[in-house]
């Protein structure tokens, strides 16, 4: 009798200790216009209250959160070609044509090759001999890249061709690199690329306030460290 007291001892605080819910014999709901005693004249009865009391039950489970979905990635693909791409395969086939059939001097010049060798074993400050205009421009393709760089590789998915080479090779070879891309691109105004579909450099580079701020700051050097307000 003693261990069977026992058994029960632990079985009743467990019942109590434990939130489960079970319901009253005999529950009374009361309709929302009548009032207690206790609170006469102050408060009505809450009608919709649940009679309910803690007691372990073997047969009722636990509620589980519903799962969420994860988000399905929006899938983009390349619009038809519009005036655009047409514009910007006409500049790129005038400046090729200009490039090799209307420039003066020759392709491939031993001054050429001098100069720009002289450019890049002195990037700063302006070498002797090179005009401060020309010294302008060449310190230019490193900011127009990355200008470029910032308006359209956010907006590289879903494109015919990745934009990665083709910003890459715009550092030395300006139009003529970026022709091919621009000529297919196709521009989006309706649908916003969030931050978690953005490429490495996008998200950590170019969307950066950082690279703006840099960006900025050497455009308006250009004059002073170029010689042009010499």
């Amino acid at each position: 009798k003693v261990e069977r007291m026992r058994v029960t001892t632990l079985v009743y605080c467990a019942t109590l200790l434990t939130r489960v819910k079970g319901f009253i014999p005999n529950a009374v709901r009361l309709p929302a216009n009548v009032v207690t005693s206790s609170v006469k004249h102050t408060s009505q009865y809450q009608s919709n209250r649940d009679h309910t009391l803690h007691a372990w039950s073997p047969f009722q489970k636990e509620a589980q959160a519903p799962s969420v979905p994860d988000p399905v990635p929006t899938v983009l693909e390349p619009g038809p070609l519009d005036a655009k791409n047409a514009i910007a395969l006409a500049v790129w086939i005038t400046l090729i044509g200009w490039a090799f059939l209307f420039a003066p001097g020759s392709l491939g010049a031993a001054t050429d090759n001098e100069m720009i060798t002289t450019l890049i074993s002195q990037p700063y400050p302006r070498p002797d001999g090179i005009n401060e205009i020309w010294f302008t421009i060449w310190n230019l393709f490193v900011v127009v890249p990355g200008a470029l760089g910032a308006l359209a590789a956010p907006n590289g998915r879903g494109q015919r061709l990745p934009a990665a080479p083709f910003l890459l090779a715009s550092a030395g070879l300006g139009y003529f690199a970026l022709g091919p891309y621009f000529i297919t691109r196709t521009v989006r105004t309706e649908y916003t690329t969030t931050k978690q579909e953005l490429g490495w450099a996008s998200r950590n580079l170019f969307e950066n306030r950082a690279f703006g701020i840099f960006l900025t700051v050497i455009t308006l050097s250009l004059p002073f460290s170029c010689g042009l307000l010499a």
